[in-house]
Parts: C-alpha cells; sequence; structure tokens
C-alpha cells in the first residue's frame, strides 16, 4: 500500500511541474504584451489625473472670483474669509498638476524607465 501511495504522489508531483512550466511558458510569452498594457495604462490614468486636477484649478479659480464679485457687490469684507477654501483646494490640485505633468513626461518619453520604477513600487 506505501508503494502505491508514493507512486500515486510521485504522479501528483510530475503532473504539477508540468503544469508549472506551461504557465511560466505561458507568462514569459506573454510579458512583452503585458508590459505594453501596463504602460498604456499608465498613460492614460495620469492623463485623466492630470485632466482632473487642471479642472478643479479651474473650478477654484471660478469660485474665487464669484466670492470676491460678491463680496464687492455687496460691501461685505467678512465673505472674503470664504476665499480660503477654494484658494488650498486650488493649490492643493496645482501641485497635483506639477506631480502628474512629471509623471505624464516620464511615462511617455521613457515607458521602460516609468515600467521598472511601477514594479519596484508594486514589489515593495
Amino acid at each position: 500500500m506505501n508503494e502505491k501511495l508514493q507512486a500515486h504522489i510521485t504522479e501528483i508531483l510530475t503532473q504539477i511541474m508540468t503544469s508549472v512550466g506551461e504557465v511560466k511558458d505561458f507568462s514569459l510569452s506573454q510579458l512583452p504584451d503585458i508590459a505594453q498594457q501596463y504602460i498604456t495604462y499608465g498613460i492614460w490614468s495620469t492623463t485623466f489625473h492630470l485632466v482632473f486636477c487642471v479642472l478643479t484649478v479651474i473650478v477654484c479659480i471660478g469660485l474665487g472670483y464669484g466670492v470676491v464679485r460678491y463680496s464687492i457687490k455687496t460691501r461685505d469684507d467678512d465673505v472674503q474669509i470664504f476665499l480660503m477654501i477654494p484658494g488650498v483646494l486650488g493649490l492643493f490640485a496645482f501641485i497635483g498638476i506639477l506631480n502628474y505633468t512629471h509623471r505624464l513626461i516620464l511615462v511617455l518619453t521613457a515607458p521602460k524607465v516609468w515600467f521598472l520604477l511601477e514594479l519596484k513600487n508594486l514589489l515593495s
């Protein structure tokens, strides 16, 4: 009975090793396509974030302009404290613009370097 069990275990381990080898071969053949798709994702994702930050800055400028016009119209200087809200939000969005512009330039001009940096970040 012990010999049958060992033979069965050997057969199972052989099948597992064969399957792992096939998965490895498939993964290696698909690696360039996966890398290209991830780089394309990086371009679109960074572009979306950049556009969102630009739109946020535009909205903050519009809100700030509206608060100033309302303050002038009503001659109420206390309303201008509300300028801080779109001002601070606009400042953070502007910092986001700088960050995402940097990332977009990196992914467009040096996609392999960007991909390696992303892999490093994913693995750590």
